[in-house]
């Protein structure tokens, strides 16, 4: 069973209260349901020490209301244990608890016409609990305590006084004493008209204490704590200033926003802004998550209740169009330029050895890559550690972890496949080929195909399996355009690879784009470009292979000279420019579209579906990665 990332001590009583004995969680739910059916009598105004008014009940009459509850249960049940056996009830002893209890018991407790409950037998169907049944002086108001403590832990009461600003306060010893006044926060019988986090609970996928930007300073302060909520039911983020707040800070409708790493403010950022650009709609919030992990963790959390994902690439890597233009590193430090596999078909696959998904995936990479190497496919695995921290091995270590699966395709160096350390290759099949949380890699073994031509063919979610792409592959390896692509490959590259630029990933902490045409990245700040993934319908929007298409509502009129789809070239421009193909600055930023099976991606012609319909569409791209709690 996968442990959601919820923190917080609301979620800390609940899981606690579920250690609970069996018997204890019945009595508890048992005297809900009578709390809930006669909260009329139960529940009053009441007025604190500085005169607020609190819809509650007060620990006292609470507890006596519970021990009435256990006496009338207990009585009924020796009537029904008389009735089925007189012999043996002549012979049991009183009713007496005592003196010590007696004196423990209130007026309430005796008097059967004014408890809070209001009834002459609350008796659920099934008789007695266990630690509650017999004849020989039963202590109810022990009973009582740990059934009032109960109510709280889950999660029906709270106390009026709760520790809210003490997040780390150790849980006190008992929970409900007889001065305290206990609000009803579940939602059956609150009468909280503000969000609290009692009522956000159903459906939560993640909670923890974050860090907010708040005000000029907040970067420099690292920001204000603040406990976060996202719950996949109602598709929303909210926003306390304690785990146990019974009011919001704000709250966020997830299908409007898309987010972002950003380490602008924070090292470890997390940007979420409206997808619609205007900060009327919502002012851009910023949250500092700590590390690199709670940060993946952060950005993955909001995809899963609706967000968008949205990432800045380099002018440069919009310009790519085949993955020749790439470098990595292997297993063991080398440099690897992709050029290498011109003319072959390539299955690109991130890959951790620690995932329940490796143990299918990698025999079938392997049998894969023995079946059709010959016939120029490869198999290009690239380990990372981002999902669940599943790849922690070192690359000597998954060298010889692989083995056993005896794997003789190529290995990479570990590093990331999202984010702002993100290896380009992968940043560059991303936004060729989205999935259904748009560029953004989910898990494990998400899989790449590319033709024989360099172009990203067709993306694969960690679901299927190896043994699923078989067809694809085939259809790749006999493609006639693809054979010609292979004899002539080689050939082209004199004339292509001298006018591309070369990326290469150093993996130092930050990405280092080293370029043949001597362009270095700070040259070049205004040619990123923000793309955003499931975006509105009949948008046509991602990087052709020379260059962008037309934005919303634009025409369709590629330039194929200049590069552009919708743009006239600019005379102004040098000639070195021209030579090296650099984007201009100032091009608007592209957005993709997945909705209702459009296809917005590039053709391998580089033309736009709406102005060419006879060119050839690309493939969908397949459903995208499993829910993050799902693997």
């Amino acid at each position: 069973m996968t442990t959601l990332p919820v923190e917080g001590r609301v979620f800390s009583r609940m899981m606690r209260f579920a250690t609970f004995p069996q018997d204890l969680q019945q009595d508890t739910k048992a005297v809900q349901a009578i709390l809930v059916q006669h909260k009329a009598n139960v529940f009053d105004t009441h007025h604190t020490m500085l005169m607020q008014s609190v819809y509650s009940v007060k620990g006292k009459a609470l507890i006596e209301s519970i021990v009435k509850w256990l006496e009338d249960r207990h009585a009924e049940a020796q009537m029904t244990q008389s009735s089925q056996n007189p012999s043996a009830a002549a012979m049991m002893p009183t009713r007496d608890m005592g003196p010590q209890a007696t004196s423990q018991q209130g007026p309430e407790a005796t008097n059967r016409h004014h408890t809070p409950f209001g009834l002459q037998n609350t008796m659920p169907p099934g008789g007695l609990s266990q630690g509650v049944a017999g004849s020989y002086q039963p202590n109810f108001l022990a009973r009582a305590r740990q059934i009032a403590d109960a109510l709280v832990l889950s999660g029906f009461l709270t106390p009026h006084d709760d520790d809210i600003k003490h997040m780390n306060a150790p849980p006190p010893d008992r929970y409900v004493d007889d001065n305290d006044l206990l609000i009803p926060v579940a939602k059956e019988i609150t009468r909280l008209k503000t969000t609290s986090v009692w009522s956000v609970l159903d459906g939560a996928i993640y909670a923890k204490f974050l860090k907010r930007k708040a005000g000029l300073l907040g970067s420099i302060t690292s920001g204000k704590d603040v406990y976060v909520v996202l719950n996949e039911k109602t598709q929303r983020a909210y926003l306390f200033d304690s785990d146990l707040a019974r009011e919001s800070v704000a709250e966020i409708d997830a299908k409007s926003v898309s987010v972002e790493f950003d380490d602008n403010s924070f090292e470890f950022g997390v940007r979420v802004a409206s997808t619609s650009g205007d900060e009327e709609d919502m002012k851009p919030e910023q949250f500092n998550c700590g590390s690199k992990h709670l940060q993946e963790e952060f950005i993955n959390a909001w995809l899963n209740i609706g967000a968008l994902y949205r990432e800045v690439y380099h002018g440069e890597m919009e310009r790519a169009h085949s993955i020749y233009q790439f470098m990595d590193l292997d297993i063991h430090g080398n440099p690897v330029s992709f050029d290498k596999y011109r003319g072959k078909v390539l299955l690109i696959v991130n890959v951790a050895s620690g995932c329940k998904l490796a143990s299918h995936n990698y025999p079938q990479l392997t049998h894969l890559h023995e079946k059709y190497r010959n016939q120029g496919f490869e198999v290009l695995a690239f380990p990372c550690n981002q999902f669940g921290s599943e790849e922690p091995r070192n690359n000597e270590e998954i060298v010889q972890y692989v083995s056993q699966f005896n794997a003789n395709y190529e290995l990479f160096e570990k590093a990331d496949v999202n984010g702002s350390h993100a290896r380009p290759v992968f940043t560059f099949l991303k936004a060729k080929l989205p999935g259904t949380f748009g560029s953004f890699v989910k898990w494990n073994f998400t899989k790449f195909l590319v033709d024989r031509n360099g172009v990203p063919y067709k993306r694969f979610s960690p679901k299927d399996s190896p043994f699923d792409l078989e067809d694809d592959i085939q259809e790749l390896l006999n493609s006639r355009n693809n054979m010609q692509a292979q004899q002539q490959g080689f050939a082209q590259a004199d004339q292509t690879s001298a006018r591309a630029p070369m990326y290469t990933n150093q993996y130092k902490g930050q990405q280092e784009f080293a370029q043949q045409s001597g362009f270095d990245k700070g040259q070049h700040a205004g040619t990123h470009a923000p793309v955003y993934s499931n975006q509105l319908e009949g948008q046509q929007g991602m990087p052709q292979q020379a260059g962008y298409a037309n934005q919303i509502g634009g025409p369709q009129g590629l330039n194929q000279q200049s590069g552009y789809a919708g743009t006239q070239a600019q005379p102004q421009v040098s000639q070195l420019k021209q030579e090296h193909g650099m984007l201009q600055p100032n091009i608007s930023a592209p957005y993709s579209n997945e909705f209702e099976g459009q296809q917005g991606m590039p053709a391998q012609t580089g033309f736009s579906k709406g102005g060419h319909s006879d060119t050839q569409a690309p493939h969908q791209a397949y459903l995208d990665e499993p829910h993050a709690h799902a693997p």
